[in-house]
């Protein structure tokens, strides 16, 4: 998981607004970002549901994590292995956050330009966050 940034938001020029706007965007995504999930069972199941819902487990990523993962995807060229060891899941689960979160961005007008050169390795991911004041986590898998 992407760790907090070393500079607060008042040390960097337009910070505050930066910080809002991430909570907007993720705020606005939230309610689509059900939509089509709950658009999405109701056509794999043919309809209504027709019994309670059972118990189930938190999804392996939230929603902002999904973003990330497609914004980072779409901007470095990250490859899968390499955001699941960073996020601690499967590379499946990875695949299944694009599909989700880039329909998403893409109905609210967000464009990622491509960066110039690809990432290709975690090391040259952390490198670049920390060249940029991130601190990269990895989340660690849980345990079966």
């Amino acid at each position: 998981m992407i760790g907090s940034q070393s500079a607060g938001p008042d040390s960097v020029p337009g910070g505050r607004l930066l910080a809002w706007g991430r909570r907007a965007a993720r705020a606005a995504l939230a309610t689509p970002y059900q939509a089509q999930r709950e658009a999405a069972l109701y056509i794999a199941r043919g309809g209504p549901p027709t019994r309670k819902p059972a118990v189930r487990l938190p999804p392996a990523l939230t929603l902002a994590e999904q973003v990330l993962i497609t914004m980072l995807r779409q901007r470095f060229r990250l490859p899968r292995p390499e955001l699941a060891e960073l996020f601690g899941v499967v590379t499946g689960t990875i695949a299944k956050a694009e599909r989700q979160a880039r329909p998403l961005l893409e109905q609210h007008g967000h464009q990622i330009k491509p960066a110039p050169a690809p990432i290709k390795t975690l090391a040259e991911l952390t490198a670049y966050a920390s060249a940029h004041g991130v601190e990269l986590t990895p989340k660690t898998k849980p345990a079966c």
